[in-house]
């Protein structure tokens, strides 16, 4: 076990396994799939952050608690905007780093919101102008309205990029949307897997976590929705789910984890445990 919770996460680890049709179980003390191509293998949780698992696969009690125990996060998808369930460690955690985190959201809620909009404008190659345009508004419901309009011109760009048209629909069986929907929420299980594993309240958000629990891992996954779940899902190389969070995998790990690493700065940030400020990140 590391000193810190959030050690493991630093190292190579891959941030996203994802398995369909298999079996997990434990075997002589080792966690294994048994699936009908590959046969049986061997998962080293200490290697995983988050094990995601598709359609047609299960998973055992004993299995599920070696995976806890280790620091693997399991998420269970079937397609569509399912919820899905992460599996925590019992191990004891610091407070002071949630008591932070909740400080920030009595005093400083605004603010912070306007930081986490900052930043994913920033890393999408925003105009200055509009960047300013979104600091200036007063309160959370204008600066939330505002992200709408401009995530909505996100999406226009992608669709005319790729000469298509497109229309956000969570029930929608159209190639996008099905792609966006198991993309978004393997981003959202990493996400909350690294809140937790910096022991911060997934669900204590800033700009979301109004409507539906999980507000500081969309707000965490929106900083970087465009570069990963959008580029992907209107991506027509890549087809269906499957693809999909193989690529999602492998964008994680693009740049010596920079994505990941970069969120953990985020999460320390938030919960006070060191001295960067908003514009160092």
């Amino acid at each position: 076990m590391s000193k810190k919770p959030y050690d493991f996460l630093v190292s190579e680890k891959e941030p996203l396994l994802y398995l369909e049709a298999s079996i997990l179980r434990m075997d002589d003390g080792f966690l294994t799939v048994l699936s009908g191509k590959e046969g049986t293998r061997i998962i080293a949780p200490s290697g995983v952050l988050v094990l995601m698992l598709g359609a047609g696969t299960s998973i055992t009690q004993e299995a599920a608690i070696f995976a806890a125990q280790h620091d693997m996060h399991l998420a269970f998808a079937r397609g569509r905007c399912n919820v899905h369930s992460i599996f925590m460690s019992g191990r004891y955690q610091d407070p002071q780093t949630i008591c932070h985190q909740v400080r920030l959201v009595d005093t400083q809620k605004l603010e912070v919101a306007k930081q986490l909009l900052r930043l994913r404008l920033t890393r999408n190659d925003t105009a200055q102008a509009a960047i300013d345009e979104a600091l200036l508004q007063t309160d959370l419901a204008a600066l939330v309205a505002w992200e709408g309009r401009w995530a909505k011109t996100i999406y226009r760009e992608f669709a005319l990029r790729n000469k298509t048209s497109f229309s956000r629909d969570f029930d929608g069986k159209d190639a996008v949307n099905v792609k966006l929907n198991i993309l978004n929420n393997a981003l959202y299980s990493v996400c909350t897997a690294i809140c937790l594993s910096c022991g911060l309240h997934p669900s204590v958000g800033f700009l979301h976590g109004y409507t539906r629990r999980g507000g500081l891992a969309f707000d965490l996954a929106d900083i970087f929705k465009t570069e990963l779940t959008m580029a992907l899902a209107f991506d027509a190389n890549i087809k269906g789910g499957k693809d999909a969070m193989y690529a999602l995998a492998k964008a994680l790990r693009k740049d010596n984890f920079n994505v990941v690493k970069h969120m953990i700065k985020i999460c320390l940030h938030i919960g006070g445990q060191h001295n960067m400020s908003w514009e160092d990140l």
